[in-house]
C-alpha cells in the first residue's frame, strides 16, 4: 500500500530507482573475474490472459515494491490478468451496473463495439486486477516491477514457452508487461548469429556476422534508456535459446570481444540479406554522408540463386493494378482519389531510387529514400519500372474553386476568366467548367527489382557468397565497411 501512494507521488523518482538496482543487480549476478559486458534486449511476448515463467531451482525473485528477495527450491512466477473492465455510460437508473467485465482482450473489443452501438458512447477499457504468483505465495495484485535471477547466466528461464538465458526484468507497461533480458553480449550474440543467419552457412561468414553484430550491438548501448536493444529485425533478429547452435557459438567464441571501428568508435555496422549486387551510399538511404558506409559492388549476391528460398532476396517483381496501388496508398495515410502512374525522377548509385513520384489526383505523392520500400511494399529500392497496357484515357485536371465571394474563380494556376486559346497545351474546356487532359494511364505498373532491405552496410548473401570462395571475416567486413579497424573490446 506504501508503494501504491508512492508510485502516484513519484513515479520519474521511482523508475530511476528502478533502472539503478536494475543494473546493478545484473551487475551483482554475473559477476566474473573481469566486469562483464551486459546488455538489455526488449523481447517481444505475445500479450496472454495468463504469464508463465518457469525458472531454474534457486532462482532469485526480486519484487521492487517491498523490495523482497524470494529464495526457493522451487520456479514458477505466474502472472494472471482478471480480465477487462468496460466503464458503461451513466445511466438514469441508479441501480444500473456502472461496468461490465470481459474475461480477454478481444472480448472486451466486441463487447465495446456492441455498446457504442446501442448508446453510441465507445466504453473506456482497463484491465482488471492482476494475480502475481511466485510458487504458491502472491506476490502483488497489481502490475509490479519484477526482477528474476537464476543461479547462473547460462541458466534458462522459459516465458510461455520461449527459452532464454540471463536475467529477466517485467516492467508494467500500459496493459502489459515490458520484458527485458539481461545478460553478458557474447551470451546475446550465440543467438543473434543463428537467428541472422543460417549456421550451415560457411564458418567465415558467420564469424563476419558475429563481428557486424557485436558492433551494432555495442554501438547501440543506452545506459539512460531502460533496454538497448530490441529482439525484432528492426535492430537485430534475438530469438533466444531456440537459435542457438554449435556454429553460430563458435562463430562468436572464435571472434570474440572483436568490433569494427572508424576512428577508434564502434561504427554503425548495419547489415543487409541482400544488396542486388551494388551496396547503397548513406546519403541514398538517410540523407547523410557515413564515411564508412559507401556504395561497393557485391558480386556475391548471386549465391542466394542457389538457395531455393533465398533466391528471391536477389530477383523479385511486384505488381499493381492502379486500383490495388491505391488502396495500398490509403492504407498508409496518404491521401489519393486516383493513381495515373509512376515514375523514378532521381536514382542514385547502381539505379537505387532516391525520388520516387506518383502521379495521383488530387495531387502527386513523393516518396523518398527508404521510406519508398515501405510505402510501396517492396523488398529494396533498387527497382526499374514498367507500365502495361496503356490506354488513352480523359483525366480532369482542375475544376473551378467555390468562392464565398464574387471574386474571380481560379483553376488551378491560371484564372478561370482567361480566353480559352491561352490554356496550356493539350488542355481542353468541358461543359464550360471542367478542364480535362487527354492522356495514356497503364493498367498494370510492374515494378522490377534486386535485393532485400535497406542496401547498407554488409550483405549476408553477399558475405556468403564470399566465404565459398575462399575469402575470411576480415576481407568480408573489410570490402564492406570502408576504411574500418578490426578492434577487440577493452
Amino acid at each position: 500500500m506504501v508503494f501504491t501512494n508512492l508510485i502516484r507521488w513519484s513515479t520519474a523518482s521511482l523508475l530511476c530507482l528502478f533502472v539503478t538496482v536494475m543494473l546493478l543487480d545484473s551487475q551483482k549476478a554475473f559477476a566474473a573475474t573481469k566486469e562483464p559486458k551486459v546488455i538489455r534486449v526488449a523481447l517481444t511476448i505475445a500479450e496472454a490472459k495468463t504469464l508463465e515463467i518457469w525458472a531454474p531451482p534457486g532462482s532469485k525473485l526480486l519484487n521492487i515494491p517491498d523490495d523482497t528477495a524470494r529464495l526457493t527450491q522451487k520456479s514458477l512466477l505466474r502472472v494472471v490478468r482478471n480480465g477487462w473492465n468496460l466503464q458503461l455510460p451513466q445511466a438514469h437508473d441508479s441501480d444500473s451496473p456502472t461496468s461490465v467485465l470481459s474475461a480477454t482482450r478481444a472480448e472486451a473489443m466486441k463487447t465495446a463495439r456492441l455498446i457504442r452501438s446501442e448508446t453510441g458512447h465507445f466504453p473506456k477499457k482497463t484491465p482488471a486486477d492482476y494475480t502475481i504468483n511466485w510458487n504458491g505465495q502472491t506476490v502483488a495484485n497489481t502490475p509490479t516491477y519484477l526482477v528474476l535471477t537464476p543461479p547462473k547466466e547460462s541458466d534458462i528461464i522459459s516465458i510461455n514457452g520461449n527459452n532464454y538465458r540471463g536475467q529477466l526484468l517485467l516492467k508494467p507497461r500500459g496493459s502489459w508487461y515490458q520484458f527485458i533480458n539481461v545478460l553478458s553480449l557474447e551470451t546475446y550474440l550465440y543467438s543473434v548469429v543463428g537467428s541472422e543467419v543460417p549456421s550451415n552457412w560457411p564458418m567465415e561468414a558467420l564469424k563476419a556476422q558475429a563481428v557486424a553484430a557485436r558492433t551494432y550491438a555495442v554501438r547501440n548501448l543506452s545506459p539512460r534508456k531502460d533496454h538497448d536493444i530490441c529482439d525484432t529485425e528492426y535492430c537485430q533478429a534475438y530469438k533466444g535459446v531456440s537459435a542457438e547452435t554449435t556454429p553460430s557459438v563458435a562463430a562468436v567464441n572464435k571472434t570474440s570481444g572483436l568490433i569494427a571501428t572508424y576512428n577508434n568508435k564502434a561504427i554503425d555496422a548495419l547489415y543487409t540479406a541482400n544488396t542486388g549486387g551494388i551496396t547503397a551510399n548513406s546519403e541514398e538511404v538517410w540523407g547523410n554522408y557515413v564515411p564508412y558506409l559507401r556504395s561497393v559492388t557485391s558480386t556475391h549476391d548471386d549465391a542466394a540463386l542457389e538457395s531455393n528460398w533465398g533466391f528471391k532476396s536477389f530477383n523479385w517483381s511486384r505488381s499493381y493494378e492502379l486500383p490495388e496501388l491505391n488502396l495500398l496508398l490509403k492504407q498508409q495515410g496518404f491521401i489519393v482519389d486516383a493513381v495515373h502512374g509512376l515514375s523514378i525522377p532521381e536514382s542514385g548509385t547502381g539505379g537505387r531510387a532516391i525520388t520516387v513520384v506518383i502521379d495521383a489526383d488530387p495531387n502527386p505523392i513523393v516518396l523518398q529514400r527508404d521510406s519508398i520500400r515501405a510505402a510501396l511494399d517492396v523488398s529494396s529500392t533498387l527497382f526499374t519500372v514498367e507500365a502495361e497496357h496503356a490506354r488513352l484515357t480523359t483525366r480532369i485536371v482542375s475544376t473551378p474553386t467555390a468562392m464565398r465571394s464574387n471574386r474571380t474563380k481560379k483553376v488551378s494556376s491560371y484564372r478561370r476568366s482567361i480566353a480559352f486559346d491561352l490554356a496550356p497545351i493539350g488542355i481542353s474546356l468541358v461543359n464550360n467548367s471542367v478542364f480535362t487532359r487527354k492522356e495514356r494511364t497503364p493498367e498494370t505498373i510492374t515494378l522490377r527489382g534486386s535485393g532485400l532491405g535497406h542496401g547498407l552496410g554488409m550483405s549476408q548473401w553477399g558475405a556468403k557468397g564470399m566465404a565459398d570462395q575462399g575469402y575470411d571475416y576480415r576481407d568480408i567486413l573489410h570490402h564492406y565497411y570502408n576504411g574500418i579497424e578490426l578492434t577487440k573490446l577493452n
